[in-house]
Parts: structure tokens; C-alpha cells; sequence
């Protein structure tokens, strides 16, 4: 007859309540296991055999759950979901241990085996205001010495020191709890009453300055109030706290990317892919940063890591093939584009307008006109297709065409400069000199004030003052110099 327990929990979200009620068991006697060691909660890699004998080798599995604890759950290295998924697979008694402030109805129901076990199992709601005699309770009640089959386990070094840095945790004090209830409090309320939010975390913080995840959504929240340099001070603090966990790294690198540090935040990243190799999005994220910089070997390099971690990571395909497609690789960017669509990403016109863009630069013209109609039908209100479309259209001569493409580009865009142009270059094929001039002279207006926009803003003047002598080679350099600009 035994009642051992496994205590699961979100390392960010519900510490002080996992802490808690690890202490008050141990206090009643209870054999209890909890993993206290600094992880980072979304990698399964931290997720050691120790962990996993320890569930198999109790009874009952209890898991913690607060505001936020099933965030990101169905990702493929959610350390939470390993650990109920295996309580789940070797038959443990699973009980959930729930603050006021979590709502199941927020989880994505049937999202995975392991959240169904979730919220189907016995949930007792714990208060903070009378959290200890919530907790015994639940043990005299609930937690009762059964007849249940367990594993047997070996006493290794790593056992005891984990069990060592559970006993050795400072005791959590009531006010770290009601700290606790501050944070949820902030999760709860409309998420534009920013004053609100940041004086639930203000309390919070102040109540217990060791606080991470309060640190972090404070920093969040200064991030959307544009206050980049407090939400990075925040970062850091929470860096200081946790030192091996990559999540505090990657929200520094986003902020700092906002405030326009690209270094920063490039390195920021880079700290965060060392404690967390596994995570496809850190390397994402640092491509983007390095497309920025216009280091596009380096973003390659990231895009290739995050398909090799996650084969199904539709974005980094998307993107590594619109670099391919800058580097002139247009093997291997139609490749990747088409590897995108087959994903069904989101915003999949986009990349239909890339793969339409390598189509013409590989020759294949009635490919290209599929992908531009294509992503216009997903799109109808996709500017950019209907330009590209219009085009491929003036180049196979087919002015009318052309001139409608490029007019419902400018009704969706009115300040389409290319857009403008094409058709004043269309319209002064079929004829029409007049609208031609009109439009030649809003892209004078429209021309951005660089190098490239100055030398197509001469060879627009030049357009504008021929009459009827032969286009044919002043417009290619022309259509060439608008297509070098929407490179920009």
C-alpha cells in the first residue's frame, strides 16, 4: 500500500505553487519526487531517464496547472506533455492541482492524448489565501495508500542530487504566493488595459523579486508600450535568475531587434540556440535577423537547421527559397517555394508569388502565370500578384491585359510606383500617349530617393518625352530597372 507522488509542473509558469505543495507534502510525510532542476520547459531534452523512471516508480502523478502551464503544449519538446504522456503510457494515478485563475475552456481541447487525460482527470482547485490547508486536505482526502503496481528504481548519483536540490529550496513564503495570484490576476485582464497588467506585475515584482515569468510578461508588455529599453533591464533580470534558460534570451533578442540592436539581438539569439539547439524557432528567428543584415549565407544556414529539426516547418522553406531566389539559386529556391506550398503555410499567396518570380528568371512563363493567378485567388486583394501578373503580360505583349492587372494593383495600392509605371509603359504600347504621361508623372512623384530610384526616375523622363519611335529596347531596360527596384 503506498501513496507516492510525482508533483509535475510548468518550470515558468507554476513554480511557487509546485514548491508549496512539494513542502507541505514532505511535511506530512509524504514520499514525493519533483524535478526542481533549472530547465528550460519547452525542451524535451532536459526531460532526463531519472524523470521518467521517478514517474513510473509512484503512484499518483499530480500536475500543477496555472494561468499559461498548457501554452504550447502540443509542441514536439514540451517538456510537461513528455512527462503526462508517460504517467499517462505507465497507468499512473493522475490528479491536477489547479489555481482559481486557470481555465480549462482556454486549452485547445482534443489537441493531444495527453490534454485530454488532462482535463478528464480529478481537478481540485487550490486558493492561495488558504493554500497549505488546501494542499493537506487534498493529502488526507485524496492522496490514501493504494494496492497500485510501480516500477522499482535505482539509487543514482543524479537521484540524489536532484532530490537534494528539491530539499534544499528556500521555503516559499506566503507572499511569493499571493505574488503568484498578482501575475494571474494580470493574465486575466483585457489584453489592452496595459496600465492594469503592469501594475498587477509592479505588485507582483515588488512582492517577490526572484519572479522570472513576471519579469518577462512585464517586459512584454514595456515592448508594445515602446519602452525598449525597460523591457530589455526586465529581460535581464530574469537572465540573471535563470542563467541556463533560453526563453529570457530569445524575448531580449526580439526586443532588441524592435529597438533596432540587430547585433544585440543576433547574439541574444545565438545564447538562446546554445541552451535550446532544438528549437526550430530560435533559428528562424535568427535567419531574419541575419536577412536584415544582408548576411544571407548565415540566414540560409539557420533556415537549413530549422527544416532539419522540424521537416515540416513550412516558413523556413519559404523564406530560404526567397534567399535562394536573391542568390540567383533557382533550382533549389523553386525547390524549397514549392516544398512551402505542399506545407500549406500561412500567407501561401505570398509564396506563390515567389515561386511566380524564380518561374520567369528559370524561362518558365505559363508556370509563373499559374502562381501569380493562383495567388490572386487566394488573395484577391494581393497587389503585388496582379503587378507581377501584368508583367508577364506587357512582356508577351498583351497590353490589355497588362493595363487591367496593373489598375487593379493601383485600386488595391494607389501609391504602387511599379504598379504606376507598368501601366504607363502598357498604355503607351497600345496607343494611349495621354494616359501614359499621367502615369509616367505620379511614378516621378512616387520614386523612392535612392541611387537605383534617381536612374529609373531619368530613364521615366527620357519614357515620357518619346512620341512614336521604337520602345522596344528603351522599355526591356526600363521593365528591367522596375524589376532591380522591387528587389528593395
Amino acid at each position: 500500500m503506498k501513496n507516492s507522488v510525482y508533483i509535475s509542473y510548468h518550470r515558468l509558469t507554476s513554480p511557487y505553487a509546485a514548491h508549496a505543495i512539494y513542502q507541505t507534502l514532505r511535511t506530512l510525510g509524504i514520499d514525493v519526487f519533483i524535478d526542481v532542476e533549472e530547465k528550460d520547459a519547452s525542451n524535451s531534452e532536459v526531460i532526463s531517464a531519472v524523470c521518467l523512471e521517478q514517474i513510473a516508480a509512484r503512484v499518483y502523478f499530480i500536475v500543477v496547472l496555472t494561468p499559461g502551464s498548457l501554452d504550447h503544449f502540443t509542441l514536439p519538446q514540451n517538456a510537461l506533455r513528455i512527462e503526462i504522456e508517460h504517467a499517462v503510457y505507465t497507468d499512473r494515478k493522475l490528479m491536477v492541482l489547479a489555481t482559481p485563475e486557470f481555465k480549462a475552456e482556454r486549452v485547445e481541447k482534443g489537441s493531444s492524448d495527453a490534454v485530454s487525460a488532462v482535463l478528464r482527470a480529478e481537478r481540485s482547485v487550490t486558493k492561495y489565501s488558504t493554500f497549505t490547508a488546501d494542499v493537506t486536505q487534498l493529502t488526507t482526502q485524496k492522496l490514501l495508500p493504494i494496492d497500485w503496481a510501480t516500477a522499482s528504481y535505482k539509487i543514482t548519483d543524479v537521484l540524489q542530487r536532484k532530490n537534494a536540490a528539491a530539499n534544499a529550496l528556500p521555503i516559499v513564503r506566503e507572499e511569493y504566493l499571493i505574488a503568484q495570484s498578482w501575475f494571474e490576476q494580470s493574465g486575466n485582464r483585457s489584453s489592452g488595459d496595459f496600465e492594469g497588467i503592469l501594475s498587477d506585475l509592479d505588485q507582483a515584482i515588488q512582492l517577490n523579486s526572484g519572479y522570472v515569468l513576471a519579469y518577462l510578461r512585464r517586459a512584454f508588455y514595456r515592448r508594445l508600450k515602446g519602452n525598449y529599453n525597460a523591457a530589455i533591464i526586465d529581460c535581464t533580470a530574469a537572465i540573471r535568475l535563470v542563467p541556463r534558460n533560453s526563453t529570457p534570451y530569445a524575448i531580449r533578442a526580439l526586443v532588441r531587434c524592435l529597438g533596432g540592436d540587430l547585433q544585440g539581438a543576433i547574439a541574444d539569439y545565438t545564447k538562446s540556440i546554445d541552451l535550446n539547439a532544438n528549437q526550430a524557432d530560435l533559428y528562424i528567428a535568427r535567419a531574419s535577423m541575419y536577412t536584415m543584415k544582408a548576411n544571407l549565407d548565415a540566414a540560409i544556414a539557420d533556415y537549413t537547421s530549422a527544416i532539419w529539426i522540424n521537416p515540416q516547418e513550412g516558413i523556413a522553406f519559404a523564406q530560404r527559397g526567397e534567399l535562394r531566389r536573391l542568390k540567383a539559386d533557382y533550382g533549389g529556391a523553386l525547390g524549397d517555394l514549392t516544398q512551402a506550398i505542399e506545407l500549406g503555410i500561412r500567407d501561401l499567396h505570398i509564396t506563390c508569388v515567389c515561386r511566380g518570380r524564380v518561374r520567369i528568371a528559370r524561362g518558365d512563363v505559363q508556370g509563373a502565370l499559374v502562381d501569380y493567378t493562383e495567388a490572386i485567388h487566394l488573395k484577391p486583394d494581393n497587389a503585388n500578384a496582379y503587378y507581377y501578373r501584368g508583367l508577364v503580360y506587357q512582356t508577351q505583349r498583351d497590353s490589355a491585359r497588362a493595363i487591367g492587372d496593373f489598375t487593379k494593383a493601383i485600386k488595391l495600392e494607389p501609391n504602387h510606383c511599379n504598379s504606376h509605371l507598368g501601366r504607363g509603359i502598357s498604355r503607351h504600347f497600345s496607343g494611349d500617349k495621354d494616359g501614359a504621361l499621367a502615369d509616367y508623372t505620379r511614378v516621378l512623384d512616387l520614386l523612392p530617393d535612392t541611387a537605383q530610384g534617381k536612374e529609373l526616375h531619368a530613364l521615366v523622363i527620357k519614357l515620357g518625352r518619346m512620341a512614336d519611335s521604337p520602345l522596344e529596347s528603351f522599355i526591356s531596360k526600363v521593365i528591367w530597372q522596375m524589376q532591380a527596384l522591387s528587389q528593395q
